[in-house]
C-alpha cells in the first residue's frame, strides 16, 4: 500500500488517526488532521501531504477493526480494510 511511506505493521493508538486508504483499483481517500476527507485519483504524493504524513510521525498500517466514525463524511474506511494510520496533531 502506498509506495514510499515506510509503516510499520502495528494496530494504532488511541493517539492515532486513519490517514490513506484504498478506493478502488489503486485510487485513495486521505484524511487530514481536521477531519476533511478528500479523494484523490491515484496523485499518491498529493494524499500524502494532505493527510500530513512525515517522517517525524509515527505511521502505521493495519486494518479498521472496529466501526468508529472519525469524520462527518461519508467516505470513511471500511471494516477490515486496510489503512495508513498517523500520530494526530503536529
Amino acid at each position: 500500500m502506498l509506495p514510499g511511506i515506510g509503516a510499520k505493521k502495528m494496530p494504532p493508538t488511541l493517539n492515532h488517526r486513519p490517514a490513506i486508504w484504498e478506493c478502488m483499483l489503486g485510487t485513495v481517500y486521505a484524511m487530514n488532521d481536521k477531519k476533511e476527507v478528500k479523494y484523490f485519483d491515484y496523485n499518491y504524493k498529493e494524499a500524502r501531504e494532505f493527510a500530513n504524513i512525515s517522517k517525524k510521525k509515527d505511521v502505521r498500517r493495519f486494518r479498521k477493526k472496529r466501526h468508529v466514525r472519525y469524520s462527518d463524511s461519508w467516505m470513511e474506511p471500511r471494516i477490515n480494510q486496510m489503512v495508513l494510520w498517523v500520530e494526530k496533531g503536529e
